[in-house]
């Protein structure tokens, strides 16, 4: 199941609960979702001050033979940092991992214009049809050329795959 509001619980779960044993099987039902933003939940907890937790992570990922490298850049997708944010987008474009898709375009309604377009251009990269939906929206409500522009040219790619 990849429901959002049951990953948002689980993370929450992961940041808030006392009982670390909580947290670890909070940790095993983000990773059976095999989905970015568990990832991204797991790759958080990577750093949890429970011994069990950091354990329950590791297997979790390997349980999935999930792709190490993607959580500390979805990790970075949540940064209060713009530059990191942009860089975390351009770098999951390269990586060319279908997961990441729900996580960048949680980033096309982020606060800063140049992730905006980051998180645009690498959907286009990943060829993810899930995107165009969010992609018209966010075309709709903004007028700035330069995202228009990555908008129009990740539809265009989007619309050719099949």
């Amino acid at each position: 199941m990849n429901n959002p509001d049951k990953i948002d619980a689980l993370a929450k779960i992961l940041q808030t609960h006392p009982d670390a044993i909580e947290r670890a099987r909070a940790v095993s039902e983000l990773g059976a979702m095999r989905n970015g933003r568990a990832y991204e939940a797991l790759g958080i907890a990577m750093h949890d001050n429970s011994t069990e937790v950091r354990q329950a992570v590791v297997r979790a990922f390997e349980k999935v033979g999930a792709n190490w490298v993607l959580a500390p850049i979805l990790i970075r997708l949540r940064s209060n940092d713009p530059g990191a944010r942009m860089v975390a987008c351009r770098e999951l474009a390269r990586h060319e991992d279908r997961e990441a898709v729900l996580p960048l375009i949680d980033r096309l309604n982020d606060s800063n214009l140049e992730v905006r377009i980051a998180a645009a251009f690498a959907l286009g990269q990943l060829g993810d049809r899930r995107a165009i939906e969010p992609l018209l929206q966010l075309r709709r409500g903004n007028w700035n050329p330069a995202l228009r522009n990555t908008i129009d040219r990740t539809l265009v790619q989007l619309r050719k795959r099949k």
